[in-house]
């Protein structure tokens, strides 16, 4: 299965542990956790659609993984 994102969105921060994201082509508001935000924000930047182990490969590309050997 290929992951990608088709509509352009915009995150809202309330300073807690989720944030707010509006889809601008749906109309629709989603609640999501701080992680689920990093892989929209790496979805929307990738050049098309991506598998999950090409997903993360790029999540890898921001971590240290001496500090999360499990996703090596």
């Amino acid at each position: 299965m290929k992951w990608r994102i088709d509509s352009g969105g915009n995150f809202y921060d309330p300073d807690g542990d989720n944030l707010v994201y509006f889809d601008q082509d749906s109309g629709d508001t989603h609640l999501v956790n701080r992680f689920a935000g990093y892989l929209i924000e790496r979805l929307g930047a990738a050049p098309g659609a991506v598998s999950i182990e090409e997903l993360i490969e790029l999540v890898l590309e921001d971590l240290e993984t001496d500090e999360s050997p499990e996703l090596k």
